[in-house]
């Protein structure tokens, strides 16, 4: 009897044992709760790639079309510096005209330009003067570095408002005054002009008289080999301004 316990005693132990190494399977294994942490984290990481790229993928858009508006515009502005050929203009007209001979033609009252002012005046063309005079205001004398200048004003006619100019005396020049007879010394200056396609210096007396049709007088001097006179004609001869030097 006591052999026979003695012999099925290790029967028992080794079924407890195999039951308690066996008990672990049969349960649910324990959750982590740090890989949780890591899976959530890798979730929102994708997440906000995902919105970054959508984000990126709209700046991209933006900027293609500040592009082409940018493209669009410079293309305007290469067309608006484009020269353009138009009509001449009153104030800067085209450099041709009628020839006779090889001189220019131009009528008894003309349209120049007067670079020294920067605005055309109406100008009568007169074969009988030999010299040429210029409707001004306000004529004063002084001196300057030891030399005769003059300041005055002429009135812009497209504005009506007068603009002053300063140049130095060339010389004084006596005229007879029509109404009094008298003769008064008047001072001359030299001023750029532009009639038609001819440029030339031009020595003009200043004088305080006025025209109502026009404010400067163009004398032989200036008309010699070079321009000939239709006066039953007027403006015929447009002008273009070919310098913009001025003459002290």
């Amino acid at each position: 009897m006591p052999n026979r316990y003695i012999y099925s005693l290790p029967l028992w132990i080794v079924f407890l044992s195999l039951s308690a190494a066996c008990a672990p399977l049969v349960g649910e294994p324990e959750s982590d709760p740090r890989l949780d942490q890591l899976i959530s984290k890798v979730d929102q990481s994708l997440v906000n790639q995902a919105e970054a790229d959508a984000l990126l993928r709209e700046y991209g858009r933006r900027l293609e079309a500040q592009q082409r508006d940018i493209q669009r515009l410079g293309d305007g502005i290469d067309q608006s510096l484009a020269p353009v050929v138009a009509e001449c203009s009153p104030v800067q007209a085209c450099p041709t005209g009628e020839r006779i001979a090889g001189k220019i033609l131009v009528g008894g009252l003309e349209s120049i330009w007067i670079n020294d002012l920067g605005f055309a005046l109406a100008a009568r063309i007169d074969t009988g003067a030999d010299t040429s005079v210029l409707s001004a205001r306000d004529i004063e004398l002084f001196e300057r570095d030891g030399k005769g200048w003059v300041r005055f004003d002429v009135v812009n006619p497209a504005s009506g408002e007068p603009v002053r100019a300063e140049r130095r005396v060339r010389r004084m020049v006596g005229m007879v005054q029509t109404s009094s007879g008298k003769t008064r010394r008047r001072p001359s200056v030299r001023m750029r002009v532009v009639i038609g396609p001819f440029a030339q210096e031009v020595e003009f007396i200043l004088s305080e008289r006025t025209h109502d049709d026009y404010q400067a007088q163009i004398g032989r001097s200036v008309l010699n080999d070079v321009i000939v006179v239709d006066v039953s004609r007027k403006n015929i001869a447009p002008f273009a301004r070919t310098s913009d030097e001025t003459v002290p």
